[in-house]
């Protein structure tokens, strides 16, 4: 798809809280909460082990394929099979809590607020984001700012429940912890246009609550 247009920016900016400094290098990006979910976690998002269950045609493509589920496999070589492969961003600059990059000619659509996950250079795990601002440049080139959520993100699985929902299958989600030094609370990501008012959510995280 076609990089969306340009988005005017007007007015004064805002003073920056962290200084940016010049950096170079690739910046790897993956979009959609399955592509986040597996870039972080490292594995691909199952429903939790009390709520599976397999469909003749789940057991039929176990059985079929069971000689090439390989779960030592590179996560690299995994994700391009399941269509997860990141899309590269050319660093600008950067500060402790984002950095601007850019990406020549087409690639996959980005919005602006989108959640993203990144992987910056030297890195070898990838963090949660988000899109900031965006800018068509006359050539051709899309320029963005990308916000890298504070705290270390955990994929996580939700569903409503109580009064203002009835059990059913987990959708994904990312939890990310409070930060009291930056005046970050408890953030919960989930699927677009899955949360109404009022509505009660369960999460199931691999790992105990505190």
């Amino acid at each position: 798809p076609r990089a969306p247009s340009p988005t005017a920016r007007t007015g004064a900016a805002m003073p920056r809280r962290f200084q940016r400094n010049r950096a170079q290098g690739s910046v790897a990006m993956v979009y959609g909460l399955e592509a986040i979910y597996y870039q972080i976690t490292g594995q691909e998002f199952s429903q939790p082990s009390h709520v599976r269950t397999y469909s003749r045609a789940d057991m039929d493509a176990i059985w079929t394929f069971r000689n090439q589920l390989d779960p030592m496999q590179p996560l690299s070589l995994r994700a391009s099979q399941l269509g997860y492969t990141p899309d590269p961003w050319s660093l600008a600059d950067e500060s402790l809590t984002g950095f601007r990059a850019y990406r020549a000619g087409t690639g996959p659509r980005v919005e602006h607020g989108q959640l993203v996950a990144v992987r910056p250079p030297g890195k070898d795990h990838f963090l949660a984001g988000r899109v900031s601002w965006l800018m068509q440049e006359a050539d051709g080139r899309l320029q963005a700012g990308f916000q890298v959520l504070p705290g270390p993100a955990e994929g996580v699985a939700l569903r409503p429940t109580g009064i203002s929902g009835t059990a059913e299958r987990y959708s994904i989600g990312l939890l990310l912890p409070a930060v009291p030094s930056l005046k970050e609370p408890v953030t919960l990501a989930v699927p677009g246009g899955w949360l109404s008012p009022d509505r009660i959510i369960e999460i199931h995280s691999e790992r105990p609550a505190t």
